[in-house]
């Protein structure tokens, strides 16, 4: 098994972090070797070891055990900044333990984070160009691999964030577009942009939101295309049909059905009607089946948003 002496790494790779304030949760440890601001990191499954990303396009592989810098890819993004970083199981695209990483240069790149380790010129096993160079971050299906690989239905354009671990929706060239793939195709499975018009719920449909206590909004008819796309979630609708969750730069939440990639419903952050105009959406985490979703916004708010898309489907 490769060690950190065995490539020739730093013996001391750990910097101790400063005395905490008085009441203040104090961190375990630090790990020291990028140059630029450090802007993802995110833990392998069993949380042995840790992907961080920065500024420069630098990427590292930390183990923790050893606090010891494991592998690193000095040019992921062409010197453009990593934006996002997510691991994925075995299976799929080359087998063992993957690495997906998004960077500004319109690019995110799959790696074989084994076959990285001792290998500064490892090159990646997929590259989706999305020509994004805003910051909306990559969203990965987060599905179990071991169970949803398993399955008969789990096969290349299946379309169900739930049951395919390969799907990965990247924000595109066209500012208000989120691409949905599948990282065993080479182009993007599904195309998903806000209409001109974005239909209202139903009569039947049941659409809270609350903000700071600030009362509640229904849902809207957005005009234009809605801006900039800054975050996604993916979620199940009451039926089970895959949907994603799209926030945009004209603060409203947008669910589109993956299956068809038309436009569900559209619900304003705003607070409340004659309140002062929605914010961007900076974040959005919708729940497993879709019923509630949470977004912050650059109101400095955060809303919670129950929603019933079952008339919608």
């Amino acid at each position: 098994m490769l060690s950190p002496d065995s490539l020739g790494l730093p013996e001391d790779a750990t910097l101790r972090p400063p005395r905490p304030a008085p009441g203040a949760a104090a961190p375990l440890f630090g790990l020291r070797g990028h140059e630029a601001a450090v802007n993802a990191a995110a833990f392998a499954p069993g949380a042995k070891l840790l992907a961080s990303g920065d500024a420069a396009g630098v990427v590292h592989i930390w183990e923790l055990r050893s606090r010891r810098r494991l592998a690193t890819l000095p040019d992921a993004h062409a010197g453009e900044a990593v934006l996002a970083l997510g691991w994925l199981g075995g299976g799929g695209v080359g087998g063992g333990l993957r690495l997906a990483t998004q960077g500004r240069d319109g690019y995110v790149r799959v790696w074989d984070a084994e076959a990285s380790l001792g290998d500064a010129a490892a090159q990646p096993l997929l590259a989706l160009e999305t020509g994004a160079q805003h910051f909306c971050r990559m969203l990965l299906s987060g599905a179990a691999a071991a169970g949803a690989e398993q399955g008969g239905d789990a096969g290349v354009g299946v379309l169900h964030p739930g049951r395919n671990p390969h799907l990965v929706a990247t924000p595109c060239f066209e500012l208000s577009t989120a691409l949905v793939w599948d990282l065993r195709a080479p182009a993007p499975v599904q195309r998903l942009t806000p209409p001109a018009s974005a239909p209202a719920a139903g009569a039947d449909s049941d659409v809270d939101l609350g903000s700071s206590g600030a009362g509640a909004a229904a849902p809207v008819d957005s005009n234009g295309t809605g801006g900039m796309l800054m975050a996604t979630s993916f979620a199940n609708a009451e039926r089970g049909a895959p949907m994603l969750v799209a926030g945009h730069e004209d603060g409203v939440l947008r669910w589109f059905d993956l299956r068809t990639a038309g436009c569900c419903m559209a619900v304003s952050t705003a607070p409340a009607a004659g309140a002062a105009a929605a914010q961007p959406v900076l974040c959005v985490a919708a729940d497993a089946r879709g019923g509630q979703v949470f977004a912050g916004t650059a109101a400095r708010e955060a809303v919670v948003l129950r929603t019933d898309l079952k008339h919608q489907l």
